[in-house]
């Protein structure tokens, strides 16, 4: 008997075997507190679409558990577009736990878009449009706008399915419900919060 469908054999075991023994990369997993706080409302976590009126508190905080990459876009009732995270010059060097934003609605009634953007790895082109933005230079929120929109029609049906509810920074409501939301990250996500502004 020939030794040779016996070495196939084993090598096809072995190659199996290890196989097996892979396991996928940890995806990226960050959280995103983002609530409204009014006099009359108390607190309340920004949905998807959600109706606030002038003169609330909107705030974001961040908490990253690795070491991706993420971005939020704002744009106003008349269409400008502004970068809310990254700062300036922090593209590269993103803080684990930041408040991205903490401040009132002001009285220009609308609707108010925040982009939030997540990946694995450093998105090239938005990152380049984020820049230039900052930047100040001629035709930036229109690049920005484009990429934007590319990003979202590539990754946004998907995003649905990679997020919970989940405390931040160990903090629950005084309800005993989490205000944030935790994301897995596998690749890209984006997701689009739209406040109708009255």
């Amino acid at each position: 008997m020939r030794p040779y469908p016996v070495l196939i054999l084993c090598v096809a075991l072995l190659l199996g075997a290890c196989a097996a023994d892979e396991t996928p990369e940890d995806p990226f997993l960050f959280r995103l507190e983002f609530v409204a706080t009014s006099e009359t409302e108390g607190t309340t976590p920004i949905g998807d679409r959600t109706v606030i009126a002038s003169g609330t508190s909107l705030r974001v905080v961040l908490e990253r558990l690795g070491t991706g990459r993420v971005y939020l876009i704002h744009r106003d009732p008349d269409d400008a577009i502004t970068v809310l995270y990254p700062h300036k010059g922090q593209l590269a060097q993103q803080e684990r736990q930041v408040t991205i934003l903490d401040s009132r609605l002001d009285d220009k009634t609308g609707l108010e878009t925040f982009h939030l953007i997540a990946s694995e790895k450093p998105l090239e082109q938005l990152e380049r449009a984020i820049s230039d933005v900052h930047d100040g230079k001629e035709g930036a929120a229109s690049a920005l706008k484009a990429e934007v929109l590319a990003l979202r029609k590539r990754h946004e049906s998907m995003t649905a399915k990679a997020w919970r509810p989940a405390p931040i920074g160990g903090q629950m409501r005084s309800g005993g419900d989490p205000d944030a939301i935790e994301y897995t990250v596998r690749g890209a996500l984006c997701r689009t919060y739209t406040i109708d502004h009255r």
